[in-house]
């Protein structure tokens, strides 16, 4: 087994596999988060405080959670009105959020943000060809434009690295590289043919609940690609990534339209009072930060406040996502271990994992019923080395 000691106080995720004649057979996925202590913490501070707070509680996506927070506490009404914060209904028309320029600044950053993601998953898991020394020099000269304030000079910036990034993948031919690696690893492992028609995406306004729901392009690529070889899959998911990087690339080289990043909801609970969502899209999804405003004010908290909140990894990990990935997969002799590392690196979870796996082997009878014994095999990955 993986111990994945890292981050745990951000969370663990213990992923179990019963592997039975090269066929996964069972699985299932234990995210354990300390979202509820932390959420407490919260209602304690007033909302400024608390928004405050959020970079050093969630370390990847600090930005994101910041500005989540602070579109859910209502922190932005007084500036500006962005995608319908204030309409019961919850929502605007595509294109008619305002350019408020607070949220911009705040969005800049969580684009920022999701470049890194974007390019550190890229890099270190689907060998997105991008020295270690340029990549930290290229997201360096866009800090320090940021930090100046030039919007031109963060373009030109982003418009190096993309031009870098681009000559590099035709000389070194990324993706058909990528292919053929993955082909040999994983040759002859098969997705299970599985129902995916009830399975909708994570989106802003879809309230959250632990139903057949997937956030990321990793869980669509997967879902998606039911029946075929994993190698196939994995492969959309590195151009899913690549595509997303591209997006983020260009919203950081011009103006980007807040409506495509973030997203804000109000609605009203069972007893009428009103609950607030910040919805901002992270590398890995969509983040929601959830606040029930009756009672969320600067130094004031009653019994019926609340502060929720769901990233991607809580999406996930927390339903029956991996079961449906698993169950029924073919994996080959010497196949079920790497099988298992791609699938979660591909699902991208923001916390360190273990993955146990447990393979039933039938022995030959003795009598005339045979018997089966478990013989527990665990795999180790090095899990994902961030909270967010």
């Amino acid at each position: 087994m993986l111990n994945s000691t890292e981050n745990r106080a951000a969370g663990a995720l213990n992923i179990q596999v019963q592997v039975d004649r090269q066929q996964v057979v069972a699985a299932s996925s234990e995210l354990t988060r300390p979202l509820q202590s932390m959420q407490r913490l919260l209602l304690k501070q007033g909302p400024v405080q608390a928004c405050q707070m959020l970079p050093l509680l969630f370390a990847v996506c600090g930005e994101a959670h910041a500005l989540a927070g602070k579109l859910a506490c209502g922190l932005f009404e007084d500036d500006a009105v962005i995608d319908g914060c204030g309409n019961s209904n919850g929502g605007t028309p595509e294109g008619s959020s305002r350019r408020n320029p607070s949220i911009q600044r705040a969005l800049a950053g969580v684009l920022r943000e999701n470049l890194r993601e974007h390019l550190m998953q890229l890099r270190q898991f689907w060998h997105l060809p991008l020295p270690t020394q340029a990549f930290a020099e290229a997201m360096k000269e866009i800090s320090f434009a940021m930090e100046r304030g030039d919007d031109v000079a963060r373009s030109l910036a982003v418009e190096a690295l993309l031009m870098q990034l681009e000559r590099n993948i035709h000389q070194q031919q990324w993706l058909p590289q990528l292919q053929d690696s993955l082909q040999q690893q994983l040759a002859g492992v098969v997705l299970p043919d599985s129902e995916v028609d009830s399975w909708q995406a994570c989106q802003p306004g879809l309230m959250p609940e632990s139903g057949r729901v997937f956030s990321g392009a990793g869980a669509d690529a997967l879902l998606h690609h039911a029946g075929q070889p994993l190698a196939q899959a994995l492969l959309a998911v590195a151009q899913q990534q690549w595509q997303a990087t591209l997006r983020v690339m260009e919203a950081l080289m011009q103006a980007a339209n807040p409506h495509d990043w973030v997203r804000c909801h109000r609605t009203l609970d069972a007893a009428g009072q009103s609950v607030q969502q910040g919805w901002v899209r992270t590398a890995r999804g969509w983040l929601l930060h959830q606040v029930q405003q009756h009672g969320v004010a600067e130094g004031v908290v009653t019994d019926n406040a609340g502060w929720m909140i769901q990233a991607p990894t809580d999406v996930n990990f927390q339903g029956p996502l991996v079961t449906q990935c698993l169950t029924g997969m073919s994996v080959p002799n010497g196949t079920v271990d790497k099988a298992l590392r791609w699938i979660v690196r591909a699902l991208d979870p923001c916390v360190g994992f273990d993955i146990e796996i447990r393979e039933l082997e039938i022995r030959e009878p003795e009598t005339d019923k045979p018997t089966t014994s478990a013989q527990a095999n665990v795999s180790a990955d090095s899990g994902a080395k961030h909270n967010a």
